[in-house]
C-alpha cells in the first residue's frame, strides 16, 4: 500500500534500562477499510478484548501482530521526545512531539487526516486546545486532527503495535517495516 491520506496515531511513554524514559508518538498511514483491518487481527486471533494493545499480548502475539501489520505494507513515523525525566511533564513532551510530527505529515506525506487515540476527556480538550495553539503558530496548516476512542476503530491499533515494537526492539522482538525515525531531545 505505501500510501494513503489518513494517518492513525498513539503515544507511548517508554523507560529504558538503566536511563530516563522517552515519550513517543507514531502514526500509521492506512487508507485500508477499518472492517479489514478488525478482521485480519480477530483471523490472527489477536483480538480478544475491547482493543488490541501491546502491553496485553504474549510475545508469541506480539510477533503475530508484527507480522501481520508488515503485511499490511504501510509506512509508520515515531516520533521520540528524550530524556523524558522525572521532573518534566510528559504533555510538553507530547507538544513538542506533534510540533515535529504536523509538518512531517503535511508537507512530506501530504496527509490530510490524522486521527489519534484519545485519553481522558481534560486531556482531549487540552489537546483539541494545543491544536488551535499549534495552528495559529503554523505548526499545523489544513490538516484535520481528530480524536477517537481505541476500542471503535481498529486502524488505531496498528500504531499501538508499532510503538511496542519499537519501545521493546531487541533480539526476540521482530521489527516493523517501513518505519522513519525522529528524535527530539528535551
Amino acid at each position: 500500500m505505501l500510501g494513503g491520506n489518513v494517518a492513525w496515531g498513539d503515544e507511548s511513554i517508554r523507560k529504558q534500562d538503566g536511563g530516563p524514559s522517552r515519550y513517543l508518538i507514531g502514526v500509521s498511514i492506512c487508507d485500508l477499510d477499518e472492517s479489514e483491518v478488525r478482521s485480519e487481527f480477530m483471523k490472527a486471533g489477536l483480538f480478544k478484548t475491547k482493543k488490541v494493545h501491546w502491553h496485553d499480548m504474549a510475545l508469541k502475539e506480539q510477533k503475530k501482530s508484527i507480522s501481520l501489520i508488515n503485511g499490511f505494507n504501510l509506512r509508520h513515523i515515531v516520533v521520540s521526545a528524550e530524556p523524558l525525566l522525572d521532573n518534566m511533564r510528559s504533555e510538553r513532551a507530547r507538544r513538542k512531539c506533534l510540533e515535529t510530527l504536523f509538518p512531517i505529515l503535511e508537507d512530506q506525506y501530504d496527509i490530510k487526516q490524522l486521527i489519534m487515540e484519545a485519553r481522558s476527556s481534560k486531556q482531549n480538550k487540552d489537546e483539541l486546545l494545543l491544536i488551535q495553539k499549534l495552528r495559529s503558530r503554523g505548526f499545523l496548516h489544513s490538516l484535520q486532527y481528530n480524536l477517537l476512542p481505541g476500542p471503535q476503530d481498529a486502524r488505531l491499533w496498528i500504531p499501538d503495535q508499532v510503538l511496542g515494537s519499537v519501545g521493546a526492539i531487541g533480539i526476540k522482538y521482530p521489527s516493523v517495516d517501513n518505519v522513519e525515525f525522529f528524535k527530539i531531545n528535551l
